[in-house]
């Protein structure tokens, strides 16, 4: 995640804050306008959003009632989007601008954060897809490790509602010894197989 710092003739010059560490310039990217998926529109006038007149605050409202796939995406300074790295066919040498693309919210939604990105602790960031393991059930939901066991999350029982009745049926409530009490459910039916799977990050506690 990063803020649009400037735009200038080929793209955007983009402030990643702390995730690259050093000085300003070592924190700073390049989006080129080419990497940017979807329709965009660079708007030069940073107070237009709050000096617009009714007319255009009705327009505005009218256009984020669609479709959001079909919206134009603004760039300008200080706005704040999710980025990614795209690939890049030279790999002997490091770049001395990380280069960074714009994907489309639905493109976006279906990225996963794969073990072997180890991203840092101050990277992770809400929205990240990534593979999970559950380490223990509790009470309440179950205990997840991801990154091959260097980070450790928790999922409560309210977000496991897609899963609730995979291995329910008429006898549903007759679980086996080993799950207990029956109102956890999730003990029978996130192991085996199901013990790892795809979780999205929702928030994120450093001090913890």
């Amino acid at each position: 995640r990063g803020r649009i710092a400037s735009v200038e003739d080929h793209g955007c010059i983009v402030d990643l804050g702390g995730i690259l560490g050093g000085g300003a310039q070592q924190r700073q990217a390049f989006l080129k306008f080419e990497n940017v998926e979807g329709d965009y529109e660079i708007d030069d006038d940073d107070s237009s959003d709050d000096e617009s007149e009714d007319g255009n605050d009705k327009t505005e409202k009218m256009d984020t009632s669609s479709d959001s796939s079909n919206l134009k995406r603004k760039l300008n300074a200080n706005r704040i989007y999710d980025f990614t790295i795209p690939q890049s066919d030279d790999s002997s040498s490091l770049p001395t601008i990380l280069q960074l693309a714009l994907p489309s919210p639905t493109t976006l939604a279906k990225l996963r954060t794969l073990p072997s990105m180890m991203p840092s602790l101050s990277s992770l960031q809400p929205g990240m897809l990534t593979e999970v393991q559950v380490e223990a059930h509790a009470k309440n939901g179950m205990c997840l490790a991801f990154n091959k066991g260097v980070y450790r999350g928790c999922v409560d029982e309210d977000h496991l509602g897609g899963h609730r009745g995979v291995d329910s049926g008429k006898g549903s409530k007759q679980l086996d010894g080993s799950v207990g009490d029956p109102s956890m459910w999730w003990k029978s039916v996130f192991k085996g197989k199901r013990i790892k799977f795809t979780a999205r990050i929702i928030a994120v506690d450093t001090t913890t």
